[in-house]
């Protein structure tokens, strides 16, 4: 059995805070429970039904230089077989692609006892834009995953590029249902995210991609909203931001939990 233990420790608590009063805080600790790493075998099949050779099959796949590639993969035989494909257990979305980048198939994975067969159709470019209408601008950088929905469990991520400065992309999909998540840095975004189908024979454009902005960067070059105060110490219960206009103003937010 593994067991792997992701621990996030928390800071000393702030000056005036003793440390009984946290002493029930978490600490994040994410515990993972697996059985060992299996590995997983199967065949990828053409549209006719005969194995297909020379096939990458793996999970986790990018575009790079509008080519999908996968840091691991094993090639399917002259019979159509592949082999040796790690598996942690959790069910996950599973693609081959042959040489040429035109076909590939797409399976999900939920044991490792699955009979596991791909069977090759013709790749979909699917495209998009990414925008912020709020800001008017392209985000500098962004970030966009295609996972697949697995009912009664987590979507599977199954490819992944980053847009760059164009703030577009192009992703080979074989035809399906399929996630995206938008992911941009800065704490003006939000994260954003969707649902598609791709079809057979049809490129699809998703046109626009509209990052929303989180609340806080939505009152940029506006005045804050009005205080609410509950218990106030040198000033009028009803204080507001508009009594100090015209002066330095310093609002000091935080939180501890």
């Amino acid at each position: 059995m593994v067991i792997v233990i992701c621990a996030l420790l928390a800071s000393a608590p702030p000056a005036g805070v003793s440390a009984d009063a946290t002493a029930g805080i978490s600490t994040g600790i994410d515990l993972y429970v697996d059985q060992e790493v299996l590995s997983l075998s199967g065949r990828v099949v053409d549209a006719d039904g005969r194995p297909a050779v020379g096939v990458s099959v793996g999970f986790d796949w990018y575009m790079t230089d509008e080519r999908l590639v996968a840091d691991s993969v094993s090639v399917s035989d002259e019979n159509g077989s592949f082999s040796g494909i790690p598996f942690t257990g959790r069910p996950a979305a599973i693609m081959a692609v042959d040489r040429e980048q035109q076909t590939g198939g797409m399976v999900v994975v939920l044991t490792a006892d699955d009979e596991i067969i791909i069977q090759l159709t013709p790749l979909v470019p699917v495209r998009g834009r990414i925008v912020c209408c709020f800001f008017d601008e392209r985000p500098e950088y962004s970030y966009v995953s295609i996972m697949v929905p697995i009912p009664g469990y987590l979507p599977s991520t199954l490819v992944h590029e980053e847009t760059g400065v164009a703030a577009s992309f192009r992703i080979l999909l074989p035809p399906g249902s399929y996630d995206y998540n938008l992911y941009t840095h800065g704490i003006e975004f939000r994260r954003e995210n969707g649902s598609f189908t791709v079809k057979s024979g049809e490129d699809l454009d998703l046109g626009e991609l509209d990052f929303g902005v989180t609340p806080i960067a939505s009152f940029y070059g506006k005045y804050p909203p009005d205080l609410q105060a509950t218990d106030v110490e040198g000033a009028e219960a009803d204080i507001s931001y508009r009594d100090y206009r015209g002066r330095w103003v310093l609002a000091y937010y935080f939180a501890y939990t």
